[in-house]
């Protein structure tokens, strides 16, 4: 018997990706309003950027990736 808890949940996965959307623009948003201010927070302003980064990774599915970059991942047929 398969339990209602491992099921997928359909709206599970619009909610992570509209959140992942959400935090994105709020990154760039935050990084951008850095940029213009001379006394910004410069360790603040590097944790956004990598932020940022981790978040567009997320967002980042295998099917978005050129297909050079998969023919150099070994085990896999070009």
């Amino acid at each position: 018997m398969i339990s209602r808890a491992t099921l997928p949940n359909p709206l599970e996965g619009a909610m992570n990706d509209y959140i992942n959307h959400e935090n994105i623009r709020r990154y760039k948003k935050l990084i951008a309003i850095g940029e213009g201010d001379p006394h910004r927070d410069e360790a603040r302003h590097q944790t956004l950027i990598r932020l940022l980064a981790e978040e567009e990774a997320k967002h980042t599915k295998p099917n978005d990736w050129p297909d050079d970059v998969e023919a150099g991942v070994p085990g896999r047929r070009s």
